[in-house]
């Protein structure tokens, strides 16, 4: 695989979606579909992607040899849902950050580092 290390940025676990009821997702969806229709359209792609970039997420292979970070800016009950992304895997760093779900947008300059601290950690495991 090309996949040498990975950065998640506040993700939401399958488990997560799995726990919602039919009539509890459709709400949801329905909530989220009017919220982000008044966002930036960065925010509108990544909303119309959700479900997109869940099956790809759900069907990676994340080997022990990969880095993990994981950011997280959620707080509370998504926080202990996020650990258990990746509480079997060796390498990973979990991070909680300061901002909120768009902390990508807010703080752009750390995740360049965050990205840089996964590309030093590849270097050192070849």
């Amino acid at each position: 695989s090309d996949l040498v290390g990975l950065l998640l940025i506040d993700p939401a676990p399958e488990s997560l979606y799995d726990s919602f009821s039919t009539k509890e997702l459709a709400t949801y969806l329905e909530k989220g579909n009017r919220y982000y229709a008044q966002k930036s359209r960065g925010s509108q792609l990544e909303w119309e992607s959700l479900y997109r970039n869940r099956t790809f997420m759900y069907q990676v292979d994340i080997h022990e040899s990969i880095s993990v970070i994981l950011l997280s800016s959620s707080g509370g009950k998504m926080t202990e849902y996020q650990k258990h992304i990746v509480e079997n895997h060796s390498d990973t760093e979990f991070i909680e950050v300061e901002g909120s779900h768009f902390f990508h947008n807010e703080h752009p300059e750390s995740i360049v580092e965050y990205i840089r601290k996964l590309w030093v950690n590849t270097m050192r495991s070849e």
